[in-house]
């Protein structure tokens, strides 16, 4: 049975659902202001945008969830430099966080879907 090109188009994302699904992988530039912007910016768009749209949801679930995992990551990698093996540590993971995130940002940017790579999905 064929589907009709209705059926089958995925619904037109705006540019406003770009936008927010943009800033929820912006969140760790607020951590400057509050000391866990990073996990409340992401989690305020979900809340708040996330029953608008499911991109937008998709994008600030995926974002709060690498927020969350990066934290984990710190904490350890702090607690590893007693041992001096959390600096080597400290600079993959800032690489890595900024890699993730500007790869999360320009699938964002397109109206794509992205997963986080080594993210634990807490939020579901």
């Amino acid at each position: 049975m064929m589907r009709s090109e209705t059926e089958t188009q995925q619904p037109e994302i705006t540019s406003d659902e770009k936008t927010f699904a943009l800033i929820s992988h912006l969140a760790p530039l607020a951590t400057g202001v509050v000391a866990v912007g990073h996990i409340i910016l992401p989690l305020l768009i979900l809340l708040l945008k996330g029953k608008e749209s499911k991109f937008v949801e998709d994008h600030a679930r995926e974002s709060l969830n690498f927020q969350i995992t990066i934290t984990i990551y710190w904490i350890v990698t702090i607690l590893l430099m007693f041992v001096l093996v959390g600096f080597l540590l400290a600079i993959n993971l800032v690489i890595m966080q900024i890699v993730f995130m500007i790869k999360a940002m320009l699938k964002a940017g397109n109206g794509e879907q992205y997963r986080y790579p080594l993210c634990i999905r807490f939020v579901k």
